[in-house]
């Protein structure tokens, strides 16, 4: 079974990724927290800050490379490949660093400005690519307008850095409005097949 081209996975990892948005972001605070109050870091919490970032990360490429598969298989649609691939990169490169740095306090100091600093064009990215989306020919399985919108939140929340908590609650709606983009897709493949 491929994790990366298979649509109830997808549907239900987006799902999964709605869900534990919240958590990831209460232990990385937590874990700062923590530091910041002792002066040093727990290696529990950082360990399972280190950990829970990690399966978020692949969750986020799991979903993202589903759904570009989705695209090019299902609906013919290559235009939005790259920046797919800009999104996934990026993703991966601020949240790598983010994980690589949590056990060194000093790294971590650094790689945290320098994360808040990549926040903002990866919102303006995020933001361009829910235009792109909007733009698109294809409804998908009438999911396109309202995905497009909660990304393009999303994205405007994230680059503004201030606004970050509230493209928490657009993302994990998007992230909703993926998975039922991914099921309605499952759902008109088995219509096409009886």
């Amino acid at each position: 079974m491929n994790i990366f081209d298979n649509k109830n996975i997808a549907g239900w990892t987006s799902i999964a990724s709605a869900l534990v948005t919240i958590p990831v972001i209460v232990i990385s605070m937590y874990s700062g927290y923590t530091e910041g109050i002792n002066g040093e870091k727990n290696s529990i919490i950082t360990t399972l800050d280190m950990t829970i970032n990690s399966i978020y990360l692949l969750i986020f490429v799991i979903i993202f490379i589903n759904f570009k598969n989705l695209l090019n298989s299902d609906l013919e649609i290559t235009s939005l490949d790259l920046m797919i691939t800009l999104v996934i990169g990026s993703n991966v490169l601020i949240t790598s660093l983010s994980i690589i740095s949590m056990p060194f306090q000093a790294l971590n100091n650094i790689v945290g400005v320098i994360s808040v600093i990549f926040l903002i064009p990866y919102g303006i990215l995020h933001t361009v690519f829910g235009i792109k989306i909007m733009k698109l020919d294809n409804e998908l399985f009438g999911w396109r307008k309202s995905f497009s919108i909660f990304t393009i939140f999303t994205g405007i929340s994230t680059a503004t850095v201030i606004l970050i908590p509230l493209g928490l609650i657009t993302s994990m709606v998007s992230d909703v409005l993926l998975a039922l983009i991914f099921f309605s897709s499952i759902k008109k493949t088995n219509t096409l097949k009886e």
